[in-house]
């Protein structure tokens, strides 16, 4: 004869019959399967800038650029002038409050924040800031439950590794689903733009700049902004555009020191600041750098086999104190070889047939 096991007594449980199944609302009607174009067309939503020719509200947009080549600095700027309602870059701005979500390194994004207020003279006042890395499908309602103003203008977003919800950032599903889970911030109030800090693809260079997620990724978003940066100076462009086309932006970026903050031993603190730039400097910033090329093209194809200090002496890149610039020449070599002027063996930095030609050209 089977063993039949009986569940203990339990006063506290009501019959079976008894338990009613919890009511759920009705869903919410969506437009027709099938609808006539008047009707679809009819739902237009007109195109409203939150700053003219570069972000549009309820639009997600990929901030995609190498390490240290300055994501953070220039969406703290883009922020603070979007609070503020300030022009960029001679561009209109529709102000309004801003959402920045700093998980990827929340101490270094604070320095940022204090020198960009400083330095550009705007306010933090209509900032709010989420400062916990997490996966954001897991924290989403929340982050939409604890904002509480009626006018969200833009949500940054840094960075997107940061808030990825999934175990493998290069997964197509995983990646399309993140995307998507960054696109239910633009339901804040005031359908805000979402800009999401990007870490590349492995070996981008500048003319092949995506972010890392894989190709859903990329899909999903509406457009992917890149950053180049090269010498102090920044190349805001783009080369993934949903709506209208975008001009390429030129910033400037200075390391500032901040004012009323030091670090433990009373020693004054700096931090990067973007700013943007005139097309006229922008035009004196490039003119400069190529002449700074220049001479380091002519170093190089006079003494190949000298070193990096001996290079900086031979452009005469020399502090106060007469000791040789190798930071520039390290920077020069970096922008030559991109252009494929110059290249790399075990043997040390030569010129390649390109850079020569161009070399021997040089007065």
């Amino acid at each position: 004869m089977p063993l039949v096991l009986s569940p203990p007594p339990d006063d506290d449980c009501p019959p079976l019959g008894d338990i009613t199944p919890p009511i759920r609302p009705a869903p919410t009607p969506g437009p027709p399967l099938v609808e006539t174009a008047s009707e679809f067309l009819s739902r237009y939503i007109p195109v409203d800038w939150v700053i003219d020719g570069l972000l549009i509200r309820g639009y997600v947009y990929g901030l995609t650029s190498r390490p240290n080549h300055g994501k953070t600095t220039v969406a703290t700027a883009i922020s603070l002038h979007v609070a503020c309602g300030e022009p960029f870059a001679g561009a209109e701005v529709q102000g309004g409050n801003v959402l920045m979500l700093l998980g990827e390194n929340a101490e270094n994004s604070r320095l940022m924040l204090i020198a960009a207020a400083q330095h550009l003279d705007l306010s933090t006042s209509n900032v709010e800031i989420v400062s916990t890395a997490a996966p954001l499908e897991g924290i989403l309602e929340d982050v939409i439950a604890g904002c509480r103003r009626d006018d969200y203008a833009l949500v940054v977003v840094d960075s997107s590794a940061a808030y990825y919800s999934g175990g493998d950032e290069n997964d197509n599903v995983q990646a399309g689903e993140h995307a998507r889970t960054l696109r239910r911030l633009t339901s804040l109030p005031g359908r805000p733009a979402v800009l999401v800090c990007c870490h590349p693809t492995k070996a981008a260079d500048r003319e092949n700049m995506y972010p890392r997620g894989g190709s859903a990724f990329l899909a999903e978003i509406d457009t992917n902004l890149t950053i180049w940066a090269s010498d102090g100076t920044i190349e805001l462009s783009h080369n993934k555009v949903r709506g209208p086309v975008i001009d390429a932006l030129s910033l400037r970026v200075e390391l500032v020191t901040l004012q009323g903050y030091v670090d433990r031993k009373a020693r004054p603190v700096q931090a990067p600041v973007a700013s943007p730039m005139t097309d006229v400097q922008a035009a004196i910033a490039h003119k400069a750098t190529v002449e700074a090329d220049n001479r380091l093209l002519f170093a190089l194809l006079h003494h190949p086999k000298e070193s990096l200090a001996e290079w900086a002496r031979l452009c005469g890149w020399l502090t106060a104190a007469n000791l040789p610039e190798k930071y520039k020449v390290s920077r020069a070599l970096v922008r030559l070889q991109t252009d494929k002027l110059v290249s790399k063996s075990r043997h040390g930095w030569y010129l390649t047939s390109a850079g020569k030609s161009e070399a021997e050209q040089i007065d």
